[in-house]
């Protein structure tokens, strides 16, 4: 998503933007392609159950045969957490430059620009020894990119009282832990009968029939899937249940308090340090995290809305300098450096 984001705000400045994505399960490369962009599929080269490590080197042979003869590009923009400076080497003759969107600091890079839009503690000396001297470093949640409803509903979301009418769950597009039907769950042990519940699903989550299910024992739910209203309903909700990603700082950014669940490693740091801020409320690991556990803080927050209103207050403080940047320093310096490559 946040490289759907780039591409249209790329596109709106100018750029012609092409995509090279994997067919593996789940994949979201059909929204690229329903939003009209050239979008080409690498294949599912994986069997059920393969554990072998990602190969990179049959990944760039794929990617090499897809775009030599149509470059050379002016950026090559790579966001993927098996690749690194050999993978880049090898794509350095069809770029001018090179654009790497990265929030783990784990691998070195052979990039000309980094892109780490996210809340850590160290930003500024974490990819020191990891990236060339030259490399232009993008540091932080003032360069976050969201889409545009979320500047626009910003200014217009109403000061929020911290009282618990509506809850908003999402879990991201494929939610393959489970944690939405684990909230809906904890909905349930918490007695929250009387509020009403947006559960949002995405195309690539296979237990759509099982939580349609499972809302439907909740006599105010409703289950969203592939809903394009989504900062909307944001907007409207009073305290949020979801993962990390993207969708934090989108939730934060409307002063959304929320309820967060550790999916997945490049979640961890992001919301331990937005913990630290007292901008949500971090559950730690999912499988760590239970239905009761979750229906507790519930319990808790329903309690307490004095807590749950300044933890929104706070988690839009967070996002201050993300509103002010509106995205711009990101495409303003791939846009000026392609000038400049062409």
């Amino acid at each position: 998503m946040r490289c759907l984001t780039l591409a249209d705000r790329l596109r709106r400045a100018g750029a012609e933007v092409v995509f090279v994505c994997r067919d593996l399960p789940g994949n979201m490369s059909r929204l690229a392609i329903e939003q009209g962009y050239n979008t080409t599929l690498l294949p599912n080269d994986r069997h059920p159950g393969d554990t072998a490590a990602f190969d990179w080197e049959l990944d760039a042979k794929q990617t090499l045969s897809i775009i030599s003869g149509r470059g050379p590009f002016d950026w090559l923009i790579v966001d993927h957490y098996g690749l690194d400076r050999q993978w880049e080497r090898l794509m350095r003759p069809h770029a001018a430059r090179i654009m790497v969107i990265d929030d783990l600091a784990d691998r070195p890079h052979g990039c000309d620009l980094l892109l780490d839009q996210n809340l850590t503690d160290q930003p500024v000396s974490r990819y020191d020894r990891l990236i060339p001297p030259h490399c232009h470093k993008l540091l932080g949640l003032s360069h976050v990119l969201l889409r545009p409803e979320f500047y626009d509903l910003r200014p217009k979301v109403s000061p929020r009282t911290g009282h618990i009418h509506r809850l908003f769950v999402s879990f991201g597009g494929g939610d393959i832990t489970g944690e939405t039907e684990k909230a809906l769950a904890a909905i349930r042990l918490a007695g929250c009968g009387d509020i009403a519940v947006d559960v949002v699903i995405g195309g690539a989550n296979r237990r759509r029939g099982e939580i349609e299910a499972q809302a439907q024992e909740l006599p105010n739910a409703r289950v969203h899937y592939q809903v394009p209203t989504v900062a909307q309903l944001m907007a409207s909700a009073d305290l949020a249940l979801g993962g990390g990603g993207v969708t934090t700082w989108e939730r934060c950014f409307l002063s959304l308090p929320s309820i967060v669940i550790i999916q997945a490693e490049n979640q961890r740091e992001m919301i331990e340090s937005a913990a630290r801020r007292q901008a949500l409320w971090n559950m730690g690991w999912h499988h760590e995290t239970t239905a009761g556990q979750l229906a507790a803080q519930l319990e808790y927050l329903l309690e307490r809305p004095e807590i749950v209103r300044r933890t929104g207050e706070n988690a839009g403080v967070l996002m201050a300098d993300a509103a002010r940047n509106d995205g711009r320093s990101v495409v303003n310096t791939i846009m000026e450096q392609a000038h400049v490559a062409s």
